[in-house]
């Protein structure tokens, strides 16, 4: 506050602290003018701007609704984890009718299972076992369609009909089939990564194969611990391929971009 014995004095302040943009207010105190002066309100500094999506995340937000079709050797075994391709055995198999279903729903995605814990593998996959075999746990040796079936290339087939957006579900590190014989985990590993090269990098599973969006999700799952040692979940620590290490791996093949 100041105290300025002289009237125009303190008119004159008061003039100069408005032009300046202050704020002011005369009162009198013993015939005194007394000039109150506010301070400016002191600005907080700019906040740092908010992390914003990249374009492909927000075109992965715009598809809103997607589709998870858990159809695989868990529908005919009852999870019961037994070794043998023939119980796979669909007799009314129309995929055009669940497409059908995800265009009314109004769904822009739709992941397969391509394989889950069991191993067995709904495409006849070409990969190699450790002894040098081909991996016999898959469509390929079922009696279905006499082994000439393919669930994931009909998959993909229906979807690009529909301009539905495809996405695989692959569980990495969890195959009873694996351990069931014996199976060690750098074993596991190299007969994944030759799952993984089939279906994001070969015809006619790969983002080649068609359709105006192709494939637009790679789904992991796997790598937990086992809670006790009959179950087909290999430990953490004993399997080498993470999640981080598996998606920059595929990068490093081409297999995750567009062509």
């Amino acid at each position: 506050m100041a105290i300025i014995h002289a009237a125009a004095a303190a008119r004159l302040a008061a003039s100069a602290l408005l032009l300046a943009g202050g704020c002011c207010s005369v009162s009198r105190v013993d015939a005194a003018p007394v000039v109150t002066t506010a301070a400016r309100p002191t600005h907080q500094p700019l906040r740092p701007p908010l992390p914003r999506p990249t374009p492909q995340q927000l075109q992965y937000q715009a598809m809103e609704i997607g589709a998870l079709v858990h159809f695989q050797m868990f529908t005919y075994d009852n999870n019961t984890y037994k070794d043998d391709p023939s119980l796979f055995q669909p007799t009314k198999l129309n995929i055009d009718q669940w497409v059908q279903s995800f265009v009314a729903l109004g769904v822009k995605e739709a992941v397969l299972t391509v394989k889950h814990g069991s191993g067995f593998l709904l495409w006849p996959s070409n990969a190699t076992m450790p002894d040098g075999q081909r991996y016999n746990f898959s469509v390929a040796y079922s009696s279905w369609r006499e082994g000439h079936g393919d669930v994931v290339a009909e998959f993909i087939k229906a979807c690009n009909k529909a301009d539905i957006g495809v996405g695989y579900y692959y569980s990495i590190g969890s195959n009873f089939f694996a351990n069931a014989h014996g199976w060690s985990p750098s074993q596991l590993e190299e007969v994944e990564k030759q799952h993984l090269r089939e279906l994001w990098a070969t015809l006619p599973y790969s983002n080649k194969a068609g359709g105006k969006k192709g494939l637009t999700e790679i789904w992991f799952d796997g790598t937990r611990s086992a809670p006790d040692k009959t179950t087909n979940w290999l430990p953490r620590s004993d399997y080498p391929l993470t999640h981080r290490a598996l998606s920059a791996w595929l990068y490093a093949q081409g297999a995750t971009r567009r062509p």
